[in-house]
């Protein structure tokens, strides 16, 4: 090879290093701008906001959970992750049929943010996420206090960074199966004392039924 194809060759390899961490930097802004967006809806406890920034996988995920509120019978119910078995009692518990058949996996989520059911504290303390790695339409991120664990994840869709909350509950059923198994509770038992300290109203085993 010449010396000019050589140089050639080199500013091309240079140009496109360049180009590349441009768009690694360009997405990493926008990946912290979603994470501040999604944060900032959970402490002002606006679900409409929420919802905007999450992923359509997270979407569909709550479209599921409002499915097998309605229909799951109590031996199927078993074989869903801790998460979404929570998650589908509490909203037994909490809606009627009536309410649950004109529910989306959107309005489910806005109604959860509304009411405070996604903790404020999983993020007010979160000033910044750390480790942040971009594979093309994937992200991944941590926090300060847990640099190694991928805490947070997100998705490229249609060229916009979303929050995929569906990603992160691994890391969720993880801890409450570990927390279950210190309590000396089955897991119904658990959920069941769980969701008489989270609601006013009594809870009883009526929740493990479809809603009629």
């Amino acid at each position: 090879m010449s010396p000019t194809s050589l140089k050639t060759a080199f500013t091309v390899a240079v140009l496109w290093t360049l180009v590349a961490s441009a768009g690694d930097q360009s997405a990493e802004r926008a990946i912290h701008t979603v994470f501040a967006q999604y944060k900032d809806a959970l402490l002002q406890g606006d679900g409409a906001k929420a919802a905007g920034v999450v992923s359509t996988r997270t979407i569909v995920f709550y479209d599921g959970i409002v499915t097998h509120a309605l229909k799951t019978p109590r031996t199927e119910l078993n074989e869903l992750d801790f998460i979404s078995k929570f998650m589908v009692l509490r909203i037994r518990h909490e809606f009627t049929k009536s309410e649950l058949s004109e529910m989306t996996g959107r309005k489910l989520l806005e109604r959860g943010v509304d009411r405070g059911w996604i903790s404020k504290s999983s993020v007010a303390n979160i000033d910044r996420l750390v480790n942040l790695e971009v594979d093309s339409s994937k992200a991944s991120a941590a926090i300060p206090s847990a640099p190694g664990i991928a805490a947070f994840h997100f998705l490229k869709e249609s060229g916009e960074w979303k929050l995929d909350l569906a990603a992160s509950f691994a890391l969720a059923n993880a801890a409450m199966k570990q927390k279950i198994a210190k309590s000396g509770l089955t897991e119904e038992q658990f959920i069941i004392r769980a969701l008489n300290l989270l609601s006013s109203t009594p809870v009883d085993d009526r929740i493990f039924a479809p809603q009629h």
